[in-house]
């Protein structure tokens, strides 16, 4: 997956962690990030597992009877999809989910982390203490990477739990300014019904005219280092 491709990705998704991320070369010898690359999602607040990956059904789970519990390979999860469009619409199915995934996801059920609120609970859940100032598991993962090579953006985080503790530096972002960043001809990259600025024909003239002057740029430059840019 190439780096515009992933910034597409996240920007969809409404990405919560990102470690680490693709980087252009900072210098001429040096080699693009290939991966791996990690995606943290911190659904925090509310949200009920029961609903989704550990399904009781019957008195715990109304929406759903015990019986009606499914599996994909050996996870069991909950039969529930969300409607919309006065339930015309189908926006996201578990079933789906693990129909497709299951292969490739590990689900760990039952951790009881000893917390008594949601922000000790994240502080657990994303450092593995209670206590402030340890550093989440994207930071770490970033600071890894960045060990190997220099890599810009390693970490972006637009909320819940991204303490580094000085081990990597943090880059705020927000997803719909990634969305923007990822799909710069559309007039609202967060809506599916948005219109385009320009036509497929004027945004591949202004693409040309783009490459061009960079590579005129590059022609005039005598510094291995500025050239590979």
């Amino acid at each position: 997956m190439n780096r515009r491709r992933f910034v597409q990705l996240a920007g969809l998704a409404g990405l919560g962690f990102v470690a680490p991320f693709g980087a252009t070369a900072s210098r001429a010898d040096s080699s693009k990030y290939e991966g791996p690359y990690y995606i943290m999602v911190n659904a925090g607040g509310g949200w009920d597992p029961t609903f989704f990956c550990d399904p009781k059904g019957g008195k715990v789970d109304d929406l759903y009877t015990a019986s009606k519990i499914e599996k994909a390979g050996n996870i069991p999860f909950a039969p529930v999809k969300g409607l919309g469009n006065n339930g015309m619409e189908e926006f996201y199915s578990v079933e789906k989910f693990f129909t497709d995934w299951h292969k490739r996801v590990m689900v760990i059920n039952g951790i009881d982390t000893e917390t008594n609120n949601h922000d000790v609970g994240s502080r657990t859940t994303w450092s593995g203490d209670q206590a402030d100032g340890f550093p989440c598991f994207a930071a770490l993962a970033a600071a890894l990477a960045l060990g190997k090579m220099n890599i810009p953006l390693a970490f972006l985080s637009n909320g819940g739990y991204d303490t580094t503790n000085g081990t990597c530096s943090l880059s705020r972002v927000d997803a719909d300014a990634v969305a923007r960043l990822a799909y710069p001809n559309l007039i609202d990259p967060t809506r599916d019904d948005t219109e385009p600025y320009n036509s497929p024909t004027t945004s591949a003239r202004i693409a040309a005219a783009q490459a061009g002057r960079l590579q005129q740029m590059r022609d005039s430059q005598s510094l291995p280092v500025v050239k590979s840019r």
